[in-house]
């Protein structure tokens, strides 16, 4: 192999290594539990309240990045309702559910990876709150398919009793 085929595959090689790095990396079950999403939520409802947009803003972004590192579904699902009221006041209603909408998704996929068929549900409830019946629908499937696969038999009885709410 000459030297300029070693470079390139040892650059390969690197790219792989640095988009895969946060699979491998340890999964910190503390940090998992944490639940600092919501002391930078409550103060954007506050600033909110108190007519100013722009602070809630910054407070609902704290409380993004901290959902995003906590890497649960309901810190997730937490953050994308409070954007649908935060978004709606510094941008307006598209731009607001079209974020919310992408929390929702993201929540429902790690609950569906952590075999959460609750979880699932709760982001399917989440969709139809916004109207999204199709993917309300697609949600609680998904939640009753972890279910069954599972052997949950309670859960498939909630996920049922919300599903039938979601759509009641």
């Amino acid at each position: 192999m000459n030297r300029a085929a070693a470079a390139r595959l040892l650059a390969y090689l690197l790219a792989m290594l640095v988009a895969i790095a946060p699979a491998l990396a340890p999964h910190d079950p503390a940090r998992a539990t944490t639940d600092g999403w919501r002391e930078p939520l409550r103060k954007a409802d506050a600033a909110l309240t108190s007519g100013h947009p722009r602070a809630a803003q910054q407070d609902w972004e704290q409380a993004f990045r901290v959902a995003i590192q906590a890497r649960t579904p309901e810190a997730l699902l937490d953050v994308g309702r409070a954007y649908l009221t935060i978004g709606e006041a510094v941008h307006d209603r598209s731009t607001a559910v079209g974020r919310a909408r992408r929390l929702f998704l993201m929540s429902l996929f790690r609950a569906r990876d952590r075999r959460d068929g609750l979880g699932v549900a709760a982001a399917a409830a989440a969709f139809a709150a916004l109207g999204d019946r199709e993917l309300a629908d697609r949600g609680f499937e998904i939640a009753i398919a972890v279910a069954t696969r599972y052997g949950d038999e309670a859960s498939r009885e909630r996920i049922g009793a919300l599903r039938a709410r979601g759509h009641g």
